[in-house]
């Protein structure tokens, strides 16, 4: 299975972490005082409120401009922020090379977040040709002060034989290390090794018990093996009832595969009563994604008219794009 690495600068907001207990413990008016008087923590702290429209109204410009001055007194927190700016271009013109140039000072005072923002732009090629033996010790230093997305992406390159040779229990040790800090990425990837049997001896009771880890956190492939589990009955007691259950979940989250299972269970009246409406809609949730089941689902419920009027021309269409994706029975 391959897995794409995520880019991984989060929503920008959310970067802005102020690092002490008691983020605004004075007020808007004496801490942008002492930022006047070149405090370089109030300046940081002053450039927080403004990106967080916290005690003042948000202004982003102000924002970069305190970040600017903190870090050229060498606050890292403040380099860091300045690079999230320029990689996701709010406030400024989006600049990949200045935002590697930012997480570059931050990394060099060892913050375990820029080195992870560089990992990812060499890894996916962002501003930089992709080089994954460079992104790898990126990571190896952020995952060792106990960064999660570096943890799961070093476990995503052992898995893949990306920048290094390909080792399933490298993969699984530094999986296991994210999905300890409650990765769900991580802690799916776990599950499927052991649903799979992928360097470990299969295991579906382990498998469930990280799917449900990720699943609670909303993870919808999780979700979706975890409806797998429960209607193949494998791991735990079969029940279509909370198979439906997790099959929703991921299906609302747009997951083609649990739609396409929701869809077969109503077709087929399997732990529910048989309902080709309802069938119909979740087929044509998935077909509309490109699952070829679903598709050709549609095209039998068309051509027998059933949750539908007949219409053989639809039929013919949703077979048609079944078949165009090997579908032999679309055929």
């Amino acid at each position: 299975m391959m897995r794409k690495y995520p880019f991984a600068i989060l929503f920008f907001l959310l970067c802005f972490i102020v690092l002490t207990t008691n983020a605004f413990p004075q007020s808007f008016n004496k801490i942008k005082a002492k930022a006047a008087k070149g405090d370089v923590r109030a300046q940081y702290e002053l450039g927080v409120m403004y990106a967080e429209g916290k005690k003042v109204k948000q202004d982003l410009a102000q924002a970069k401009a305190w970040w600017e001055k903190a870090a050229a007194k060498g606050h890292t927190g403040a380099e860091y922020n300045l690079g999230v700016m320029y990689a996701e271009g709010k406030g400024v013109t989006q600049d990949l090379a200045q935002a590697k140039a930012w997480y570059e000072k931050a990394a060099a005072r060892k913050d375990s977040r820029a080195l992870y923002e560089l990992g990812v732009m060499y890894a996916e090629g962002k501003g930089v040709p992709q080089d994954f033996a460079k992104a790898k010790p990126l990571f190896e230093k952020a995952a060792a002060a106990g960064h999660g997305g570096a943890q799961y992406n070093l476990g995503v390159m052992y898995a893949e034989g990306k920048g290094v040779p390909q080792d399933l229990d490298q993969a699984k040790a530094w999986w296991e290390k994210a999905a300890k800090q409650g990765d769900a990425r991580a802690q799916y990837e776990l599950g499927v090794l052991y649903l799979e049997g992928k360097g470990v001896k299969q295991d579906y009771a382990l498998a469930k018990a990280w799917f449900e880890k990720a699943g609670v956190q909303g993870y919808a492939g999780a979700q979706y093996n975890l409806g797998l589990l429960y209607a193949g009955g494998k791991g735990v007691k079969q029940d279509l009832a909370v198979a439906k259950a997790w099959f929703e979940k991921a299906g609302k989250q747009g997951d083609a595969r649990a739609q396409y299972e929701l869809g077969v269970m109503y077709l087929e009246g399997q732990g529910v009563k048989q309902d080709y409406v309802l069938a119909k809609e979740w087929f044509e949730k998935a077909g509309a994604q490109g699952n070829g089941g679903a598709q050709y689902n549609l095209g039998l419920l068309y051509a027998e008219g059933k949750g539908t009027t007949q219409d053989y021309a639809q039929a013919k269409d949703w077979f048609d794009k079944a078949a165009a994706q090997g579908d032999a029975r679309a055929q």
